[in-house]
This record gives C-alpha cells, structure tokens and sequence, in this order.
C-alpha cells in the first residue's frame, strides 16, 4: 500500500467512524487487515535475494585470487597445431570497473590493468584448443560453484560469467569475397537466430546465435540475424550484401592487425573495398 492509500484508507475510516451509529459494525468492517500480504511477501522475497545477491558478490570478491584451476586447465589443454589460441576471462557482474581477470598461466585468476590493448598473451594459460578452453570453462564454472555452496552461499547464476579470449599465431590461407558472403547467406536456415562470421582461415559462415560460447571461437563476427525475419535463406532480399561485405573486410583487417577478435555492429558505407583488400594482404 502506498502513502497517498494509506491516507486515504484513513480518511474513509475517519469518515465512517463518524457516520456509523453501532461501533460494532465499525469494527467489523475496519478489523481486518488493509495491507495485502500478498504484496508484503512479495517485497521480503525480493530483499531476501537482493541480500543474498549481494552476501554472493562479496564472497567472490573475497575469494576468487586463491583459487587455483591448474588441472582442470591441464586436463583440458587438448594439443591442436591450429592458427589461434584463446585464453579464459573471469567476470563479475557489478564488479569494479577498470580491470580484467583472466586464468593465469599458473591456474590462478590474476587481475589486470584494461588499457592496454591488443590484450597480451603474457602471462596467461594459453589453450591451443577452442573446445578444450569451453570444457576448461565449464569445469572451472561448476568448481566455483562447489566452493560457494560448501560455503553456505546461494548460487547467482548471473553472479559470475567467463568469455573466451582469442589470439592469432599464425596468418590465414584464405580471403573470403562478396559472392561468398552471399552464397553463405543464401543458404542460411532461417528457422533458427544466426550469426555470420569468418573462421580462422578466412572463409564466411554461419552459426547458431544461441550458442554463447560458440562465438568466442571465430576472429569476426556480425550481430545476429532473427529467427524466422528472412534474413537468410533462399527468400532473404540481401539487397545490403554488399554493405555487409564491406563491414566484415574492415573487421577482418582489424583481426589481422590486433590479432584478436572483433565484433562487427555498424557498416561504414564509404569504405572501399580494393583499399581495405591491399591492407589485408600484408598480413597473408
């Protein structure tokens, strides 16, 4: 109940006191309970979480740089003589701004400084294996979660997240063209969200949207296309294919030059292709 019912409940009550002959009456009708119990649980279930939020939250942050998940990270190294190599970030939602985290080469979660970028390799656990380092996230996930509830503390599943970090070591064999792109396209299946990307050799694909860590393994990518909108496949009007082309070849050369990812999530319509292409040679 807000303040202005509140007031007026009183006043009605006031009003009839007044009004009533029989007393009795009055107190049968005003004995009960104004206030919606309904409401009061309500707003005590939601304190409760937002305190056990916030005792999760402060467990973390007080614990997390003396864990240590170097077999796990080991276990889960699989050897792959492939063109990237990735590294595991730690994230805490509502965690202090200005430094990242990441599995250091030791096991520990170490903390860094975030200005300095391309983001170096030193001194974290390098997996030469994509889905190696997604096993090594999820074991490490559900580690953490053992601790917590060994804890006493109740799990958040947004307390804490993990993405993936990409670095290229070797130069790609192939560069996609503007009929790939749309070929790919094309052949889209419009019955699921997708997201188009190049792989580590260069070629244009299209994956799943859905799949969160899926992502983190390609060096570009687009924003997603809906399901169901057709904005792929074989009824897809892809009269901005041309844009789109565009937008993933200046991602591309900003891979190749910082070595790391890169989202795709505007399209410079004055770039020029033959120009873009010159640079990206450089780095085959």
């Amino acid at each position: 109940m807000s303040s202005v019912e509140f007031r007026q409940y009183i006043g009605t009550m006031r009003h009839f006191y007044f009004k009533l002959k029989d007393f009795q009456e009055f107190l049968n009708i005003y004995q009960k309970n104004p206030f919606s119990i309904e409401d009061e649980n309500a707003e005590a279930e939601t304190n409760k979480r937002i305190d056990e939020s916030c005792k999760f939250d402060n467990f973390i942050e007080e614990n997390w740089s003396g864990w240590c998940f170097k077999n796990i990270c080991d276990k889960n190294n699989y050897n792959n003589d492939g063109k990237l190599e990735f590294a595991i970030m730690f994230h805490i939602n509502g965690g202090v701004f200005g430094s990242r985290k990441y599995v250091a080469e030791t096991g520990y979660i170490f903390e860094e400084d975030v200005i300095p970028y391309p983001v170096s390799k030193e001194g974290k656990y390098i997996f030469s294996d994509f889905n190696g380092a997604v096993n090594a996230v999820i074991e490490i996930e559900e580690s953490i979660q053992k601790i917590c509830n060994d804890a006493g503390m109740i799990w958040q599943e947004m307390g804490i997240y993990f993405t993936i970090k990409l670095f290229r070591i070797k130069p790609p064999s192939h560069l996609f063209t503007e009929e790939e792109i749309k070929s790919v396209l094309r052949a889209g299946n419009d019955f699921r969200s997708n997201k188009l990307v190049i792989d580590e050799e260069g070629y244009a694909q299209l994956i799943d949207s859905d799949l969160y860590y899926e992502r983190y393994r390609y060096p570009v990518s687009q924003e997603s296309y809906d399901a169901r909108h057709n904005y792929v496949g074989q009824y897809a009007n892809l009269d901005d294919v041309n844009e789109i082309y565009l937008a993933m070849l200046e991602g591309w050369l900003y891979h190749l030059r910082t070595k790391q990812r890169y989202d795709i999530d505007y399209y410079d319509q004055n770039a020029e292709a033959e120009k873009i292409i010159e640079e990206i040679e450089k780095y085959y």
